[in-house]
């Protein structure tokens, strides 16, 4: 797993486990609380992209260098949960319908 500050001396280890943004627009829904689409921990290079989020919400914790945009989150959001300082993540161009949640 990487650590932050192995990732501030060399940003270029972010790319180790994608070279690629892996990327696939989908429809998710969840009735549950936790019925969130979730970006593990320590994952990088991601683009989440394009998605239908209904009643679940996006749960970024503890990567590097994913983006996040032209989502669409009903009757949820974003929880960015234990996001690094120099992250180099991205949350733009979303609807989102509650406010952003950091817990």
């Amino acid at each position: 797993m990487l650590d932050e500050s192995r990732v501030v001396s060399d940003p270029a280890l972010i790319g180790l486990d994608a070279v690629e943004h892996h990327t696939a627009p989908n429809r998710f829904r969840s009735d549950t609380r936790m019925g969130q689409l979730i970006s593990m921990t320590a994952q990088a290079n991601y683009l989440i992209e394009d998605n239908l989020m209904l009643a679940g919400g996006l749960k970024l914790r503890e990567g590097f260098g994913r983006i996040a945009r032209n989502n669409i989150l009903v009757n949820n959001t974003l929880h960015p949960h234990v996001w690094f300082a120099n992250s180099q993540d991205v949350f733009e161009h979303n609807i989102v319908m509650t406010d952003i949640n950091p817990f």
